[in-house]
């Protein structure tokens, strides 16, 4: 992933193409990120509870072979 980091023009005017638009620097806009965050947020959502509910179907299994081992 890069970074950039935006160092202001000595003069204090933007600097733009001769078009006059901006010039634009590879990276990530606000809306894609989010975008990101929230699709991630989703399918954490969706596989944490499975997650979750395993540790205790391990530990009632571990239970069941301890005592049947006693």
């Amino acid at each position: 992933m890069w970074c950039y980091i935006f160092r202001p023009n000595p003069s204090g005017l933007s600097q733009t193409s001769r078009r006059g638009h901006r010039d634009r620097r590879g990276g990530f806009t606000l809306i894609e990120l989010m975008v990101v965050i929230a699709i991630l947020g989703i399918l954490a959502a969706l596989v944490a509870p499975s997650i979750i509910g395993r540790k205790e179907d391990a530990m009632r299994a571990a239970a069941k072979t301890q005592i049947k081992n006693f």
